[in-house]
């Protein structure tokens, strides 16, 4: 059997947990009432990833503090974005020795963000042979994947969603390879740049499907039909720059081996039972128990991808 590699946006998981279940689960620390509601959601996304993809090996990349190369060519990248609240980032370090005490390891490296470790590590690994798993609700994965590559988003009744290929066709209209250009035609306000004023997804898709790429399109920029031309023509510098924020760096230079994902003697049951996780100390118990043994067959129905 292919060995499948888990590769999970800690940061991303992290905003899921705080803005999603955990606000609506309710958890505080036994002894000193500190608000772990955060921490508990992340768990369980946690354990829900071990739990039905069994990953052989697994590992989470965190964002950092410094700029990034992203902020340094463009000082408006993600600046419209608001500070989170003082209580995320107090579970933060939680989160971090809840991963450590599962013997799951963390990377994270000064001027790339987690979707740069996590593209150089996929594509590293899917080069060795393995199956890659992305867990993430951040879309712009969908430029990394592949036969080997599987973005995997926490949906509905706590099944994990799987978009391949066919998937991301299915969504756009167009393939996985075409994701970046796409993004720098029409912009992405939750990155805040905006893309080629006057061209939408519609648009975005017919020149894609017409030329193949940003690269081609601006070849024949002087053949386009005048509609697209007078667009495009005064902005390919903004088109260009959009292309570089937009794609996914996958040439970070990360030192990082994978091993496979081994629990034992890991001390996550006690640190559940310190934070006031009875119900995850139990499903991190019955994980362990269950070893190697087949996951159950999914579901004759998945919820929609979207």
């Amino acid at each position: 059997m292919t060995p499948n590699h888990l590769l999970i946006d800690g940061h991303a998981m992290m905003f899921r947990a705080f803005y999603g279940a955990g606000k609506t689960l309710s958890a505080h620390h036994p002894e000193t009432e500190e608000d772990l509601s955060m921490v508990y959601a992340f768990g369980l996304i946690i354990l829900q990833a071990l739990e039905q993809l069994r990953p052989n090996h697994i590992m989470v990349a965190f964002d950092r503090a410094e700029k990034t190369f992203r902020h340094e060519a463009d000082t408006d990248y993600k600046a419209q974005r608001g500070k989170a609240p003082d209580v995320f980032f107090a579970q933060v370090p939680h989160c971090q020795e809840m991963l450590e005490q599962m013997h799951i390891p963390t990377a994270s490296l000064a001027g790339y963000e987690a979707d740069d470790i996590i593209g150089t590590l996929a594509l590293r690994s899917a080069a060795l042979g393995n199956q890659v798993e992305i867990l993430s609700h951040d879309l712009d994965y969908t430029q990394l994947v592949s036969q080997q590559i599987t973005l995997c988003r926490p949906g509905k009744r706590q099944q994990i969603e799987r978009i391949t290929p066919a998937e991301v066709v299915a969504r756009y209209g167009l393939p996985p390879e075409q994701m970046v250009d796409y993004k720098a035609l029409i912009g992405d306000s939750s990155d805040n740049y905006k893309g080629i004023e006057g061209i939408g997804p519609k648009a975005a898709k017919q020149l894609l499907e017409r030329y193949g790429s940003i690269t081609q399109l601006l070849s024949q920029l002087e053949t386009l039909p005048e509609k697209w031309r007078k667009k495009i023509a005064p902005q390919v510098d903004s088109l260009l720059h959009c292309q570089h924020l937009a794609a996914i760096h996958t040439d970070v230079p990360l030192d990082y081996t994978f091993t496979p994902y081994d629990p034992t003697g890991a001390t996550a049951s006690s640190f559940f039972m310190l934070m006031g996780f009875p119900s995850l100390y139990r499903r991190w118990e019955k994980y362990l128990q269950l070893g190697e043994q087949p996951l159950p067959p999914p579901p004759a129905e998945q919820p929609s991808l979207f």
